[in-house]
């Protein structure tokens, strides 16, 4: 569940145990919109945890920790391959297609710190 909060904030409900011990199910966490100055797709770090939107109709939206950024291959001069790669912190592994690739058009926000 998402509720707009503010105009650069959102209200996001947590559901799920794949963040714990950081986030229990049921908690509410505020993001950052993306277009706000800092928390773009191209802000994100590794430790970051963002909200995006998995690709998956069973899965859809993600709140999961940043584990690694792939800037695209050897032969590219932009970044439009920049893709995230995530971990729930109570999962032992990335789930492939919900975790990774992360491509900027899934980007959603990245979480209040």
């Amino acid at each position: 569940m998402v509720v707009d909060f503010a105009a650069s904030m959102v209200l996001v409900l947590v559901s799920g145990t794949s963040m714990v011990p950081t986030f229990d199910d049921g908690d509410l966490i505020f993001r950052y919109e993306p277009n706000e100055i800092g928390h773009t797709f191209e802000d994100v770090k590794v430790g970051d945890i963002v909200v995006v939107d998995s690709g998956s109709e069973e899965v859809g939206i993600v709140t999961h920790r940043v584990i690694d950024i792939e800037e695209g291959g050897e032969d590219d001069d932009d970044d439009d391959n920049r893709y995230l790669v995530l971990k729930g912190d109570n999962n032992d592994n990335p789930i492939e297609d919900v975790d990774f690739p992360i491509y900027s058009e899934n980007f959603r926000g990245i979480i209040a710190r």
